[in-house]
């Protein structure tokens, strides 16, 4: 197996949360198995001509345990160095969401880099996270997009009287909202969610089976690695670890891996090799493809090094 230097693309390395962050379990275990692990955040991206540089930061990340954590997590190795895209083995796109104007534009830059990027960036552009889904629709609770008022009402009726709205940009459980017709404040949220009717929405029909978790399953290479439940705290109605959800070990369904064997092939054309599949009741109701978490809590339920794997069976194929 041989060594690689592997580039990250974060959000400033600060920012990120110990034994939570899926980007720093891999780049620690990178580390600990020899592989030169630089980062940078999307401002480090440069083209020269048709040629993609990075300005990269070498760091070796050492979380210590949640018993005994370390001070600091990250160490700086030397100084920021630019370097050309062919003098690394691969390029992992691990800035969160949202995906803006500041996001698309490292997209396109990153179209010119002549190392692998994982995912790619044609695939993160194609994949929005909540409309690539209704590819994939039988699988889907029901589910409409718009901006009326007026339809989000009937459908709301439709569905027994009770859905959730979600921005088509949002994550992390932001700004997701119960719109309940018996509920008040319509006209607020309404206002909130649409900006008055100019950003169309996510609806979906609320499953009840949220209350007994929002199972993430984690695919690399269309395989999946395993899932976590993740279950809301006490007067919360969003399961995101983001915004205060406990995760739990979960086992996969038999109808769960029907629905990985129908997605698979689709994930893998469009060069997305790491994917979070978000699933309530045995419905699809997110894929998430910019930067999917949950890692660190599945190897902690499993026992299983799965970053190991993810970085072995790279080395492999680049080494």
């Amino acid at each position: 197996m041989g060594k690689l230097i592997i580039a990250a693309i974060i959000d400033p390395v600060h920012t990120l949360v110990p034994f939570h962050d899926t980007t720093l379990q891999l780049l620690e275990t990178a580390s600990r198995m020899g592989h030169r692990t630089l980062v940078c955040e999307t401002g480090g991206l440069s083209l020269q001509g048709p040629e993609l540089k990075l300005c990269l930061t070498e760091v070796v990340i050492r979380q210590g345990t949640r018993t005994r954590p370390e001070t600091s997590f990250w160490k700086v190795r030397g100084k920021p160095v630019t370097v050309r895209s062919s003098e690394v083995d691969v390029i992992l796109m691990r800035k969160d969401p949202p995906v803006d104007q500041q996001y698309f534009q490292a997209l396109w830059m990153l179209d010119y880099s002549r190392a692998p990027v994982i995912n790619e960036p044609e695939g993160i552009r194609a994949a929005s996270e909540k409309l690539f889904a209704l590819n994939f629709a039988d699988w889907m609770p029901p589910t409409l997009v718009t901006a009326r008022r007026d339809d989000i009402d009937a459908f709301c009726r439709e569905q027994g009287g009770r859905i959730v709205l979600k921005p088509l940009d949002g994550f992390a459980g932001r700004s997701v909202y119960i719109w309940d017709l018996k509920g008040e404040n319509h006209g607020v949220i309404w206002e909130e969610i649409t900006r008055r009717g100019t950003r169309p929405v996510m609806a979906q029909r609320f499953l009840p089976a949220v209350k007994k978790g929002d199972k993430r399953i984690l695919l690399w290479n269309g395989i999946p690695l395993g899932a976590i439940n993740r279950v809301a705290s006490r007067g919360e109605a969003r399961s995101n670890l983001a915004a205060g959800g406990k995760a739990e070990p979960a086992r996969i369904t038999p109808r769960e891996r029907e629905l990985i064997d129908a997605l698979a092939p689709s994930l893998l054309e469009h060069g997305l090799f790491f994917v979070g599949l978000d699933v309530i009741g045995g419905y699809l109701t997110e894929i998430n493809v910019t930067s999917p978490t949950g890692l660190v809590e599945l190897e902690a339920f499993s026992g299983v090094s799965h970053s190991g794997k993810i970085l072995a069976e790279l080395a492999d194929i680049l080494g």
